[in-house]
């Protein structure tokens, strides 16, 4: 009997010491998973501070990217307008110019018929007064 109460005895004790160890294991494991736990919490609160500041960040280069975009459709719309006041004036120029210079030529020419009809009736006035005189000599 003695020895089923010492046997009894050491198989509680094996028992408790196991229990123990468990305890102290469980602890241990506790104690990790909240660690786990909390450096995963920082990570996703860093994680979520970096893509709040990159959002931010897209969000600035987004609003800069439209006003170049407003400011280059503006200078487009102003410079396309100078360019066809330009060419308006440049058109104008040239009309004038080419009214200026058919003018010119209509005057030359009639100048020039002129000039005919004053050479021929010269020519006709002359040959009339050479007959005339060759007549009476």
């Amino acid at each position: 009997r003695e020895d089923i109460e010492k046997n009894l005895a050491m198989k509680i004790q094996q028992l408790s010491e196991e229990q123990q160890q468990e305890r102290e294991e469980r602890s241990r494991l506790l104690r990790d998973v909240a660690a786990s736990l909390s450096k995963l919490q920082r990570m996703q609160a860093e994680e979520e501070e970096l893509r709040s500041q990159e959002n931010e960040r897209l969000g600035s280069a987004v609003e800069s990217m439209q006003e170049v975009s407003r400011n280059l459709r503006h200078s487009y719309e102003e410079l396309r307008q100078r360019s066809q006041e330009s060419s308006d004036q440049l058109r104008s120029m040239l009309s004038r110019e080419a009214t200026a210079r058919q003018a010119k030529l209509e005057a030359v020419d009639s100048a020039v018929r002129e000039l005919r009809s004053q050479v021929a009736s010269e020519t006709q006035q002359r040959e009339v007064s050479v007959k005339h005189l060759s007549g009476e000599i």
